[in-house]
């Protein structure tokens, strides 16, 4: 074989290389149950987007009572919800108003918003009050709720979808295809989840929601029994 034949073979086998690494990277970017993108790409997204003047409004949805939709359906069920609740964000959001959009876990989606679309948004949000879907013959209906920061220069994307993950439980409260802005006052009336903490006595698991600006103080008093509970920061968990 020619110098020329093996330095030829060597060019095309590295690019069938590349090729595979580029199918492997746009595999990682995209969801594996909608056709938004993946919770890596959001966080690679958002490096390239950090001009206030692009992207400067960050959504976060859910949605609302899929913990009960799974127990009654199946997960098949969940996932065929989420499906469909990805396949909407995207016709509405992406192919509608230029969004970029993401799920970035389980049923959590993150939304990238420019800013003369911020109204259009808040209208279409009426769309996710009755999601309904087909699932084995049956007609399932689920919904979703929005919260929403708006960038400012010196906020980190970390702490603005923080603000819209709090603004989007705010709107869950609120009711179906919701929506709600952060603000300080929403911060300090939001609420923190204490999940399954042991009673040390009667072993019950006290599940309860605890005033985000009370949080420090948690509470101290078994319900059922009156033993003084030990538990501490650390039990505070993510809603689901």
């Amino acid at each position: 074989m020619s110098l020329f034949d093996s330095l030829l073979q060597l060019t095309q086998a590295l690019s069938v290389l590349q090729e595979a690494v580029e199918s492997i990277r746009q595999a990682a970017l995209t969801d594996d149950k909608t056709p938004l993108g993946s919770a890596l790409a959001l966080q690679q997204t958002f490096s390239s987007t950090a001009d206030e003047s692009s992207f400067a409004i960050v959504i976060f949805g859910d949605l609302n009572r899929f913990k009960r939709l799974n127990d009654q359906y199946g997960h098949t069920a969940g996932d065929a919800a989420i499906r469909h609740v990805g396949t909407m964000i995207e016709d509405i959001f992406v192919k509608g108003y230029d969004a970029l959009a993401f799920r970035q876990s389980g049923d959590e989606f993150v939304i990238l918003l420019r800013r003369e679309f911020l109204d259009s948004f808040k209208t279409a949000t009426r769309n996710f009050a009755h999601c309904g879907f087909e699932f084995e013959g049956e007609q399932i209906e689920t919904a979703m709720s929005f919260g929403y920061a708006v960038r400012q220069v010196e906020i980190d994307f970390d702490t603005l979808l923080k603000r819209a993950d709090t603004a989007c439980q705010a709107a869950k409260r609120t009711g179906d295809g919701s929506y709600i802005e952060w603000t300080d006052e929403i911060e300090n009336e939001s609420f923190v989840p204490l999940r399954n903490v042991p009673c040390p006595n009667c072993r019950t698991l006290i599940t309860c929601d605890i005033p985000r600006q009370h949080s420090q103080h948690e509470i101290n008093i078994c319900p059922v029994c009156s033993t003084s509970l030990t538990s501490q920061p650390s039990y505070l968990q993510d809603p689901e």
